[in-house]
């Protein structure tokens, strides 16, 4: 993908949503994230960009709220270029958050697993945002680094709570909501150098893998 300055918009007038892995522990938190956005930015059109086959969605639900539904499943991975036509992403996958950072648009990972939050603390980046429910209630990795052995959601994959959303952190949406307003209003500074942070973490892996050819 050709390089390009990253995307800093003053209104956000479009945002991809990608979806979270454990639907039967996040669905309520998820469709709470895409009320607070049709809310928050009402300008906005949003969309639901699907990784994979998603029956658990409600799909009149998401009529009502007036959102889109984007099938970019498949193993043609050029599907993930779609991110680049977005003014923010905002969602669980890590593929949709990479794909939208390269593609220099500014984007909000909600860590659900350990696929996310180790993406978190190897790019170190503080738009990675914790997921799930524990004591304190920590709104970003920044914060989290001290702990995250004893913090990492392992059960989430294997384990299926009484309550759908008892290991979903509700206050996670009110967290990335007020994030992206105030990055808005300083023109998205946290991810200063988070782009090329990437791109060195994608140069060194290269490297591996020429070495191992």
């Amino acid at each position: 993908m050709a390089q390009k300055n990253f995307h800093r918009p003053s209104v956000i007038n479009s945002i991809a949503v990608s979806t979270p892995h454990h639907p039967q522990v996040y669905n309520r938190v998820f469709y709470n994230l895409l009320r607070l956005l049709k809310s928050r930015f009402n300008q906005a059109s949003v969309d639901v960009l699907l990784h994979s086959e998603a029956a658990w969605l409600d799909k009149n639900l998401l009529h009502d709220l007036d959102v889109q539904l984007i099938d970019i499943s498949g193993h043609d991975t050029s599907a993930l270029d779609r991110y680049a036509d977005y003014d923010i992403h905002v969602g669980y996958r890590v593929h949709g958050h990479v794909s939208a950072l390269s593609a220099r648009i500014p984007s909000y990972l909600i860590a659900t697993d350990g696929r996310g939050s180790g993406y978190g603390l190897t790019i170190g980046e503080d738009a990675v945002f914790q997921g799930w429910s524990c004591r304190g209630a920590l709104s970003s990795f920044a914060r989290m680094r001290t702990s995250v052995r004893n913090r990492l959601p392992k059960y989430t994959a294997r384990r299926r709570p009484s309550q759908p959303s008892s290991y979903a952190c509700q206050k996670v949406n009110f967290h990335v909501i007020d994030s992206i307003e105030a990055d808005v209003a300083d023109c998205f500074k946290r991810f200063s150098g988070t782009p090329e942070r990437l791109d060195a973490v994608v140069a060194k892996v290269e490297q591996l893998f020429e070495r191992i050819d």
